[in-house]
């Protein structure tokens, strides 16, 4: 197996090659007919045809820069030496592209993941005996969203070497799933190391946008936020002892594909979206964003986390500069003006143009707010505490006994009351809340105090209590405004919310229709009219 350094050597020349190639793209099956003419091959012409299709949203008339340098390495390496090399030396030829090339790392990964099988395909054809490389290729036309190398890479990280065998590896994919931005698969690996078999279940989560609203999303790098936490971010929380309120990850590429510990299969249970817990589930999920934030606190007396990581902290949701955004943060208010017809005993003193114009203040304030915030202590939040985003694990009694956060890809930097309180609105029945937000807060505030006492650090020098609850009134008004954006869709049963997403009923967010359709069921119901008469306190109180 040849070594690391010779590798670098041979390669330089076509990490050259990719700085000028002019090669004129040709198409796949002019390239590769020959390779159907192998038995091994012959039942995959849909495979391949799917694989000429991805190639061709590249979108360029010549071969990507990348091409010359994949071919090389193909050409210099058996599989052994790409197990333990190839993304080490992907790392090498991007930055060894950087001064020649102006190509984004996420560009770069997308042309390398594209390219792969083609690449594979034509070193096959000058040695068709090359049984290793043929059965990567089958593996890749069995799961066409990932490549073995990418899978190399994912075992290297959980077992910390390339010291093993992969016996197989499968991607099933999951009919049910909360999030908005992907599809979800159970990733089930197989490898031998130390002479002994080991299964690993591992869940696979692919970026693609299935309406123009996520699109929006995405283009403001949701992809490259989860990125930062899972690699960068919580293996210093891990380094704290505070990593244990979410899963590990294995494999990361941006705009593409997540890979991280299947906690399903140890025995948690992603909940429905419109689910609202109760005390014992909120209290767990307050210990654990207690953890997160406490990192944050932590870390914050030695850098300043908005300079050293603010190109991921920016907000991603709740932005105005887009039609589809400006336009539904402004049915909010149609929205509220709409509950005021339907729960007329709550409306109070308030005519219709005065709640239009409270709801009109309202969305002003909190888009001001979330844009950044000049509140003196704030950490890096999760941004999108709601069900969806909690796995439960419950005993036979059917108690919630552990609960992990997912999903981090709306990190924001704000103040920890906000998303506290965003956390509570949202995913709690309001009588519960009433009764017990007062002993909620004091749960929070005193796990942040025993786990920065743990570090020698006092919570009065970092969080005063005075300030943590004085911040409640003016956090609370931008979290029930979160609450009423989400809600108007997450509130929804399954079905209701399928047909939402699949524009039944037009726009996603805060249309009257939506809300029109929601409210004929009780649980919606409910939820509707717990924000609106909280609303209405927030404009009794002058916060509004």
């Amino acid at each position: 197996m040849k070594d690391l350094r010779y590798l670098k050597e041979v390669l330089k020349s076509a990490v050259s090659d990719a700085d000028s190639c002019d090669t004129p793209w040709v198409k796949l099956g002019d390239k590769i007919k020959g390779i159907l003419a192998l038995d091994v091959f012959k039942n995959f012409d849909e495979q391949v045809s799917r694989l000429q299709e991805a190639l061709d949203t590249l979108g360029v008339n010549f071969v990507p820069s990348i091409y010359s340098f994949l071919t090389k390495l193909f050409a210099e390496t058996d599989e052994k030496t790409r197990q333990q090399h190839f993304h080490e030396l992907l790392d090498w030829c991007f930055t060894e592209l950087q001064p020649q090339k102006s190509i984004t790392r996420s560009e770069f990964e997308r042309d390398t993941k594209l390219l792969l099988p083609l690449v594979k395909l034509e070193t096959i054809l000058k040695n068709l005996e090359n049984q290793e490389l043929i059965r990567n290729v089958l593996n890749y036309f069995d799961n066409p969203r990932i490549n073995q190398e990418d899978i190399y890479e994912a075992v290297k990280t959980y077992l910390g070497s390339s010291s093993y065998e992969l016996i197989s590896f499968k991607l099933i994919p999951l009919d049910e799933q909360n999030g908005h931005l992907g599809d979800y698969f159970r990733l089930k690996v197989v490898i031998k190391s130390n002479d002994k078999l080991e299964k690993l279940d591992w869940f696979a989560k692919f970026l693609v946008p299935h309406s123009e609203y996520t699109k929006q999303i995405l283009v403001r790098g949701p992809s490259k936020k989860e990125e930062f936490f899972y690699m960068e971010y919580l293996p210093k929380l891990k380094r704290l002892g505070l990593s244990d309120f979410a899963p590990n990850c294995y494999f990361s590429r941006v705009d593409d594909v997540i890979v991280l510990d299947d906690v399903c299969a140890s025995g948690f249970t992603a909940l429905a979206p419109h689910t609202l817990l109760q005390k014992n589930e909120l209290r767990l999920t307050i210990k654990q964003l207690a953890k997160l934030h406490a990192g944050s606190l932590i870390l914050e007396t030695t850098e300043q986390l908005a300079t050293v990581y603010g190109e991921y902290l920016g907000e991603t949701l709740f932005y105005l500069g887009t039609p589809e955004f400006n336009q539904s943060f402004a049915k909010i208010t149609d929205s509220m003006v709409y509950l005021s017809s339907v729960f007329k005993d709550l409306t109070g003193k308030y005519s219709e143009s005065e709640l239009r114009l409270k709801a009109d203040n309202w969305c002003k304030i909190t888009l001001d707010k979330l844009k950044k915030s000049d509140e003196p202590v704030n950490v890096i939040c999760h941004g999108d505490m709601y069900v969806a985003n909690l796995l439960f694990k419950f005993r036979d009694d059917k108690s919630a006994e552990a609960v992990k956060l997912i999903d981090f890809q709306l990190l924001r930097y704000q103040p920890p009351m906000l998303e506290l309180l965003f956390l509570l609105f949202q995913n709690t029945p309001k009588e519960i809340l009433d009764d017990n937000l007062e002993s909620f807060l004091e749960e929070y505030y005193e796990s942040l105090t025993g786990i920065l006492l743990q570090h020698n650090l006092d919570i009065q020098q970092i969080l005063p209590r005075e300030y943590f609850e004085e911040s409640r009134d003016s956090m609370a008004v931008l979290a029930l405004y979160m609450t009423m954006y989400y809600s108007s869709v997450c509130a929804l049963g399954p079905e209701l919310r399928k047909d939402i997403f699949a524009g039944k009923y037009g726009d996603i967010y805060c249309t009257n229709t939506i809300i029109s359709v929601g409210i004929k069921t009780e649980n919606y119901r409910n939820v509707m009219r717990g924000i609106f008469a909280r609303f209405i306190q927030f404009c009794d109180k002058g916060l509004i």
